[in-house]
């Protein structure tokens, strides 16, 4: 019955492709089914754009192709109300480049994940190692006869018991070798007294029998 036909700005379309963009070097443009450009971001170039038949077989896709200025990622999307295409070439070295950054930066949080975890292990380990090495010390001087060692450190966990039973068992040690020992010079004093008592009688005895004789 009619035709209604509207009008449009061809510059209207390249401000919005122009928004697009994400990449200096990338490239948007509309196409229609006979490979004629409807609109371009780069309104200044006057490279034509020739894209691959592939780009028609499917509405939405991706696909790698080569021209005289290296490879270049092509995504494009089909309008189905228009037919027209919209298709994106950016550089793959500018693509790669962003791989690189984010492998850069895998690589960077790999390496701090992996120092901190050393760090934290050493830490923790540390916390471990330096108790129980300070308690072997002392441990290997009281084997050695040396109970009058004491392990002197203010801790709130376990080996504070273990260096209080530990300081506890030294001394009891101590306190048992130096009562013994005093037992021991008691008893060796009145040996020794008893032997004397025993000597002088018989000393004295020999001496009366000499002179009767």
């Amino acid at each position: 019955l009619g035709v209604v036909n509207i009008s449009m700005k061809e510059s209207v379309l390249s401000d919005i492709l122009k928004r697009i963009i994400t990449s200096p070097n990338q490239r948007v443009f509309i196409v229609n089914q006979n490979f004629d450009t409807i609109s371009s971001s780069n309104t200044e170039s006057n490279t034509p754009f020739a894209p691959d038949i592939r780009v028609f077989e499917s509405n939405t896709g991706y696909y790698i192709g080569k021209t005289d200025k290296g490879r270049q990622l092509v995504v494009y999307g089909t309008l189905s109300h228009t037919q027209w295409t919209i298709i994106s070439v950016i550089p793959m070295d500018e693509v790669l480049s962003d791989i690189k950054i984010l492998e850069l930066y895998a690589v960077i949080c790999s390496l701090a994940t992996i120092i901190i975890g050393y760090i934290l292990t050493r830490t923790v380990t540390k916390s471990f190692y330096h108790p129980i090495r300070i308690l072997k010390q002392a441990m290997n001087k009281a084997s050695k006869g040396h109970f009058d060692i004491s392990i002197n450190e203010n801790r709130n966990d376990e080996f504070q018991e273990l260096n209080s039973n530990f300081n506890a068992m030294v001394s009891t040690i101590n306190t048992l070798i130096n009562e013994l020992y005093k037992q021991k010079i008691i008893e060796k004093d009145m040996q020794l007294k008893a032997l004397l008592a025993n000597i002088n009688p018989h000393f004295l005895y020999n001496i009366f029998e000499s002179m009767i004789w």
